[in-house]
C-alpha cells in the first residue's frame, strides 16, 4: 500500500495543514521583527521563528484533531493546545540558546517564549501566574500542592503527552523541519528540569534591583518589551495565517506632499493681502522644514523631538511635513520606510485632522490614493468605520478589521488610548500592532492632556522604545509639558513665536462668586462682546447655567435644526449625542464667520482642537493648560484687534473633583500674581504651572506601574497587592449606562430594523460581529453614556427587555428622557459629573 495513503493529515484549521500553518507563522513572526532599527534584531527574529513553529504543536493531539473535525469537547479540556505549545517553545529555546546571538540577558528568552505561546489566544499574563512552582513537580508525573488553572493544565498535559508519544512517528514525518521534536517526544525530555530552569529565572526577575544578581529596572523594562514584541509578532502572524490574508504592500510617499498641498492652497486662494497670522504661519512652517532637512539619519533615530508653537500656527501640517521628511531619511538609512503614527487624545480632533491629511493625500496623489486609500492613510479608534480598499476593491470586513488593528498603513491617525494601551499594554488586540512601531515616527498631539500622574511613566517607557526599537517621537504642543526632559526642539527658538503673539489678553480673578452673581457677570460680558463662549468643569454646572440664561430669553435655542435667526443660545457637552455636538459646532463656525451672534455654554469637550473663533471666552478656574486651550478658541485667526479671555471661578464649580485639589490650588496661586496676561506670557505661566504641579503631585502611581513594567507583571496576579500593567487606564472607569437616543423617526427605524435585528438578536457570531462593525459609527453618533448615579432616577428601557444591557429612548417617549436643547434629563442633587 502507498505510504502517502497511510500518512495522517494533521490540520490547524479546517482545510489547512498544520505543518504549513506552523511554518507560515514562524516565517511571518520572524519577518515582523526583522527590522534594522530593532536593537536586538538578530536575537528576537530567531526567537520569533522558534515560538512561531512551536505555538500550535499541541494541535497534533488526536483530541484537538477530533474537536476540529466534529466539534467534540473533552473533559479536562484535552482539546486545548496552548500549554503543550508553551512547554515545547520554552524547551526548544533552551536547547537553542547556545546558537542564538550573544546578547546580554538572553538566558531569559525561554520564559518569554513560554509566556507568549501560553497566552497566544488571550491576553498576556505575568509569567509568575503561568509557571507552576518546580518543587511541586519534583516527583512528576505526581503533582504537589498546585491548584487552579495550573493544576488543570498539568493534569491535561499528562494525558496529552501520552497521546503525542503514541503518534511520535507520524508527527516526525509530518514536521521534518523540526528534528528536535524527536527528543522532546521521548524519555530524554525531563519535565521537572524544564520548570526548575524557569523557576530560577522567575526568582531572578522577582528580586529587587538592589539585591545581588538582580536586574535593574531598565534591564527589566527591556525584557518586558521583548516579551511584548514576541507576543505581537506571534499573534499577528497567527491571525493573518488563519485568515489566509497577506500583509499589504508598502507604498511610497514623497516627502513634499504637504509642501505641494499648501502651495496649491495658497495659489488658489487669490488673497490680495495676507493677514499677520498667515505670514507667521508660512514663516514657521518654512523654518521647521529647513531645520528637519538639515538633520541626518544618525541625529534622528531613537530621538524625541518637540514642535512647540502657539495655537493657530499650523503645527498639524508642520508635524506631518516633518514626519514625511524624516521618513525619507530613515527609508534611505534602513531600507524600510517607517510608518507615521499621529496620535491625539480626543476623537473629535482625530476626525478633523484625519480630514486634513486625507485632503493632502487626495490632492497630491490623485487616483493612486483613491485606489488604496486605507493602505496610505488609516484612522483607528473604537468608533471609526471599518473599511479597507486594495486596488479599488473593498475587502471583506473581517479582513479589513485585521488590517486596521494591525496598523497596516503608511500613516495612521489614532487615539491616545490605542497608542498607550499598546506600548504599556497586555491585551491581545492592542499588542498585535506593536511590531509595526519598530522604527516608526510617532507624533503626539496635545500630549499635555495625559494625566500628570502618568508623565514619569510615559517618559520612561518612550525612552525604552526609542532606545530599543529606534522609535522617533515628535511631541507637538503649545504648552511644552515636562514629560520628555531631553526633547530636541525642531523650531530653534519657540519662545520667540509666543512673544510675537498678541491675539488675546487674559483677565483673571481667583475669588469665587455665587451662582447668581457669576451668571450676572456672564450677561454683562455677553452684552459687551458680540459673541461669548463659556466653559465650565461639570455637566451639572453647565446645565444649571444654561437654564438660568435660557430663562432670560437670550437668543434662539439650538435643538435639531439650525435656528432661523442670527442670535443663538447653544449648549454643548457629552450630555447630548455626538451627532448634535458635531452639528452645533459646524453651524456655529458658519454663524460666527458670517457675523452672527452666539452665547455658548460648554464643558471641556470644546477645549482642544475645535476650529472655532470667538471674540471672547470665559473659563471657570481649572488647570492652566486647560485655560490656555480655551484661549485658543478666542480670536484664533487674529482678525480682531484683541480677543478677551476671562477666568472667573464659580462657587462649587467642581474643579477639585474633576482635576484634583493640587491643580486648582497651583492655578489659583499663579493667577493671583498674574491677574492680567498678554498671550505672549501664556507659555511662561503654563511652564511654571507644570513645574509646580508636578513637584506637588505624587509620582507613586507612575512608580508602581513602572515597577510592574520592569517586572513583567502584565496581569493575573490577583493575590498580589502590587500593581500590574493591566491597572494602567487612560480613561478611568466609572459606572456608566449606554443609551441610544432616537432623535428622529428615521433613527428609530434604523435602530430596530438594522442594528437590533442584525446585531442584538443575531445568533451567528460572525454575522453579528460584521454587522456591528458596519453599523457602529452610526450607533455611537446617537449614544450617550451618563453615569449611573445621575441616570438611575430616569432610566429608559433596555432594548431586549432584560434588567441590564443597552438602553434606548423610543422616539414617542423622547420628551420623557431627553431634552433636544440640553440632552439627557437628570436630577441636579446628584454628584457632579466630569463631562
Amino acid at each position: 500500500m502507498c505510504k502517502d495513503k497511510l500518512q495522517i493529515r494533521y490540520e490547524s484549521h479546517p482545510g489547512v495543514r498544520l505543518h504549513d500553518h506552523l511554518l507560515e507563522v514562524a516565517k511571518g513572526a520572524q519577518m515582523r521583527l526583522d527590522h534594522p532599527a530593532l536593537k536586538q534584531r538578530e536575537l528576537l527574529r530567531d526567537v520569533a521563528w522558534l515560538i512561531g513553529v512551536s505555538h500550535d504543536l499541541g494541535k497534533y493531539t488526536s483530541y484537538f484533531q477530533e474537536y476540529l473535525s466534529s466539534g467534540k469537547r473533552y473533559q479536562d479540556n484535552l482539546e486545548r493546545h496552548g500549554f503543550v505549545g508553551a512547554v515545547f517553545a520554552s524547551w526548544l529555546t533552551i536547547k537553542k540558546l547556545p546558537t542564538l546571538p550573544e546578547v546580554r540577558h538572553k538566558e531569559f528568552v525561554p520564559i518569554l517564549a513560554y509566556t507568549a505561546v501560553h497566552r497566544h489566544h488571550g491576553h498576556l499574563q505575568s509569567p509568575e501566574a503561568l509557571i507552576p512552582r518546580s518543587p511541586e513537580l519534583k516527583n512528576w508525573p505526581s503533582i504537589g500542592i498546585i491548584v487552579g488553572e495550573q493544576r488543570h493544565a498539568l493534569d491535561a498535559f499528562k494525558i496529552q503527552w501520552d497521546n503525542l508519544i503514541n503518534q511520535r512517528s507520524a508527527i516526525l514525518d509530518d514536521l521534518p523541519e523540526i528534528p528536535e521534536v524527536a527528543e522532546f517526544l521521548s524519555d530524554k525530555f525531563c519535565f521537572y528540569d524544564l520548570f526548575h530552569n524557569l523557576d530560577k529565572l522567575l526568582y531572578r526577575l522577582s528580586k529587587n534591583p538592589d539585591e545581588d544578581g538582580a536586574l535593574s529596572e531598565e534591564e527589566g523594562a527591556v525584557l518586558c518589551l521583548w516579551e511584548q514584541l514576541l507576543f505581537s509578532a506571534l499573534i499577528d502572524a497567527d491571525k493573518f495565517s488563519a485568515a489566509k490574508l497577506e500583509r499589504t504592500q508598502r507604498l511610497p510617499l514623497n516627502d513634499d506632499l504637504v509642501k505641494r498641498y499648501l502651495e496649491n492652497l495658497e495659489s488658489a486662494s487669490n488673497k490680495p493681502q495676507r493677514k499677520a497670522i498667515d505670514r507667521h504661519r508660512i514663516a514657521f512652517q518654512k523654518k521647521v522644514r529647513q531645520r528637519v532637512e538639515r538633520l541626518t539619519a544618525q541625529e534622528i533615530v531613537g530621538k524625541i523631538f518637540s514642535l512647540t508653537a502657539p495655537t493657530g500656527l499650523g503645527k498639524t501640517f508642520a508635524a506631518l511635513d516633518s514626519a514625511l521628511l524624516i521618513r525619507k531619511k530613515l527609508d534611505k538609512h534602513f531600507g524600510i520606510p517607517p510608518r507615521i503614527v499621529y496620535s491625539l487624545p480626543f476623537i473629535n480632533i482625530i476626525e478633523q485632522n484625519y480630514d486634513q491629511f486625507y485632503n493632502v493625500m487626495r490632492c497630491t496623489l490623485g487616483e493612486t490614493f483613491k485606489q488604496s486609500a486605507e493602505n496610505f492613510l488609516l484612522r483607528h479608534h473604537h468608533l471609526a468605520e471599518i473599511e479597507y480598499h486594495v486596488n479599488n476593491e473593498n475587502i471583506p470586513v473581517e479582513h479589513a478589521l485585521l488590517l486596521t488593528e494591525s496598523w497596516e498603513s503608511e500613516i495612521i491617525v489614532t487615539t491616545f488610548v490605542q497608542l498607550f494601551q499598546t506600548i504599556i499594554g497586555y491585551k491581545n488586540r492592542f499588542l498585535r500592532k506593536l511590531h509595526n512601531l519598530i522604527g516608526a515616527i510617532v507624533i503626539l498631539d496635545e500630549i499635555q492632556s495625559l494625566p500628570m500622574e502618568y508623565w514619569p511613566l510615559t517618559g520612561k517607557v518612550f525612552e525604552t522604545l526609542c532606545r530599543e526599537m529606534g522609535l522617533v517621537v515628535i511631541q507637538m504642543t503649545a504648552t511644552r509639558p515636562l514629560i520628555f526632559q531631553n526633547a530636541i526642539e525642531i523650531y530653534p527658538d519657540p519662545q520667540s513665536l509666543f512673544i510675537k503673539q498678541s491675539r488675546t489678553k487674559m483677565y483673571a480673578t481667583t475669588e469665587e462668586r455665587d451662582f447668581e452673581d457669576w451668571c450676572d457677570e456672564i450677561l454683562d460680558l455677553y452684552c459687551k462682546h458680540e459673541s461669548l463662549l463659556v466653559v465650565v468643569n461639570t455637566v451639572r454646572m453647565s446645565l444649571q447655567i444654561y437654564e438660568w440664561l435660557s430663562a432670560k430669553g437670550l437668543g434662539a435655542p439650538f435643538e435639531l435644526e439650525v435656528p432661523d435667526n442670527k442670535e443663538w443660545l447653544v449648549y454643548i457637552s457629552t450630555n447630548i449625542t455626538p451627532k448634535q455636538r458635531r452639528d452645533r459646532l459646524n453651524a456655529l463656525k458658519s454663524l460666527l464667520e458670517n457675523k452672527g451672534r452666539a452665547l455658548v455654554i460648554s464643558t471641556q469637550v470644546i477645549e482642544a482642537g475645535v476650529d472655532i473663533d470667538f471674540p471672547a471666552v470665559v473659563r471657570d478656574i481649572g488647570p492652566l493648560d486647560s485655560i490656555v486651550q480655551v484661549a485658543g478658541r478666542c480670536n484664533r485667526e487674529g482678525q480682531r484687534e484683541k480677543g478677551y479671555v476671562y477666568v472667573l471661578p464659580i462657587k462649587d464649580g467642581g474643579c477639585s473633583q474633576v482635576y484634583g485639589v493640587i491643580h486648582r490650588l497651583v492655578a489659583q496661586r499663579l493667577l493671583t500674581t498674574s491677574q492680567q496676561l498678554d498671550e505672549s506670557e501664556y507659555s511662561r505661566i503654563v511652564e511654571n504651572y507644570f513645574l509646580e504641579a508636578k513637584e506637588r503631585l505624587s509620582q507613586e502611581r507612575s512608580d508602581e506601574l513602572w515597577k510592574a513594567y520592569s517586572r513583567l507583571r502584565y496581569d493575573g496576579l490577583m493575590q498580589c497587592e502590587e500593581a500590574n500593567i493591566s491597572d494602567f487606564h487612560l480613561i478611568e472607569g466609572k459606572d456608566q449606562v449606554s443609551i441610544f437616543v432616537s432623535l428622529t423617526d428615521e433613527d428609530e427605524e434604523w435602530f430596530l430594523k438594522n442594528f437590533k435585528s442584525q446585531v442584538l438578536t443575531e445568533k451567528d457570531m460572525l454575522k453579528r460581529n460584521n454587522a456591528y462593525l458596519k453599523y457602529r459609527t452610526r450607533l455611537h453618533e446617537h449614544m450617550i453614556s451618563p453615569s449611573i448615579q445621575r441616570a438611575i432616577l430616569n432610566l429608559p428601557p433596555t432594548v431586549l427587555g432584560e434588567k441590564e444591557g443597552l438602553r434606548w429612548i423610543p422616539y414617542n417617549q423622547l420628551g420623557d428622557y431627553y431634552d433636544l436643547k440640553t440632552g439627557f434629563k437628570w436630577q441636579f442633587g446628584e454628584k457632579a459629573c466630569v463631562w
